[in-house]
């Protein structure tokens, strides 16, 4: 009898665990994350071509990218549900980045004055800065063995996001001095997609994530740099992003 009884008590144990598992990811969640994001800014600058105390300055079209490295950081919080393994929930968080670098753009201006055509010096500075950046994502996956989950999700992220622009270019044809220069800021309300797949585990009431991140991006174009000349400059980001996350399930 001690010993059904024991077998018994066993099995209720066994039963209830198996019934409590699948609930490891089911519920309310509220958690930090970190992580490292690789930003591609491609700044394009269209050709110059204007006279200045009657020196015809001209400079051909440019386009240039670079790498812009940083931390990202935020919090998020959702929902989730396990159905028989199949997972759906819904997300929101709240980001920021230290991505924001300047971009140079060496250029080779040249001015005609008398015929004579004499090469100078100049440069573009450009940066896309992310204002702070609202996501809400569903997310949809697996749960395998009770406490792994493979997810897959489609984000939309909104930022109100700034572009700086400044130019500077000088030198000397036939005898005259030439230089041009200006500085413009535009800003815009960026949604853009990222989707991503992740892994997320359950200990207890923890749940730590691990998980890579698509930005398809946005572009910003600024007004004229050379007042009455077009010379708009269009700068277009996408990105690259590894998170790591922790959280704590209610």
């Amino acid at each position: 009898m001690k010993k059904l009884s024991l077998i018994l008590l066993g099995a209720l144990a066994a039963i209830q665990a198996a019934q409590a598992a699948p609930a490891s990811f089911n519920g309310y969640y509220l958690g930090g994350q970190l992580g490292w994001t690789q930003r591609n800014d491609k700044t394009s600058i269209p050709g110059v071509d204007t006279t200045d105390s009657g020196v015809r300055f001209q400079q051909g079209a440019s386009n240039k990218t670079k790498k812009a490295n940083g931390l990202t950081y935020g919090l998020y919080t959702g929902y989730g549900h396990n159905n028989n393994g199949f997972y759906f929930g819904g997300e929101f968080s709240i980001e920021g980045d230290s991505a924001s670098k300047n971009v140079s753009n060496g250029l080779a201006p040249t001015a005609t004055a008398l015929g004579v055509v004499t090469t100078g010096t100049g440069k573009i500075d450009t940066k896309y800065e992310r204002g702070v950046v609202f996501g809400i994502t569903p997310r949809l996956g697996a749960v395998i063995a009770n406490e792994n989950l493979i997810y897959a999700k489609l984000g939309l992220e909104f930022s109100r996001d700034k572009v700086k622009a400044s130019y500077d270019a000088s030198g000397r044809a036939a005898g005259t001095n030439y230089s041009r220069s200006g500085k413009v800021t535009a800003s815009k309300n960026q949604f853009v997609f990222v989707p991503g797949i992740g892994y997320e585990r359950a200990f207890g009431n923890l749940l730590a994530r691990v998980e890579y991140g698509y930005n398809l991006g946005g572009k910003i174009t600024t007004g004229n740099l050379i007042n009455g000349v077009n010379s708009a400059t269009t700068v277009k980001y996408t990105a690259h992003v590894v998170k790591f996350g922790l959280a704590h399930k209610f």
